[in-house]
């Protein structure tokens, strides 16, 4: 059996989450409190026997083809834009381009964790 600890907004740490919930209520903290408090809950769940890991290997794998694809798009766009291209166009795929990066290192974020 595994054992849960939460902690109020107090930082005093219980196990039995619900004892957090009366701790709150009882004190009278305001809902912004008790969402702040909730803000820096970490759950931690073990993923062995709920997720495939294989299939979700091989979902990422082929996600990361996906979104190489686009940045590879986007550079190469980038690349051949002339001096007629409007800037607000060119802004607008430097910034796709960024968040294909950002999409890209997440996802091989992921698969590390794997």
């Amino acid at each position: 059996m595994q054992r849960y600890v939460a902690a109020n907004p107090l930082n005093q740490f219980v196990t039995n989450p619900s004892d957090a919930w009366l701790g709150i209520v009882a004190g009278g903290y305001d809902m912004l409190q008790v969402l702040d408090a909730l803000r820096v809950l970490e759950l931690l769940v073990p993923l062995e026997g709920l997720v495939d890991l294989d299939a979700e290997r091989a979902r990422l794998d082929k996600e990361i083809k996906r979104v190489e694809g686009e940045q590879e798009k986007s550079e190469t766009k980038l690349a051949k834009f002339s001096d007629k291209v409007p800037p607000a166009v060119i802004e607008q795929e430097r910034v796709r381009l960024v968040d294909w990066n950002n999409q890209l290192a997440g996802l091989r974020e992921q698969r590390a964790k794997l």
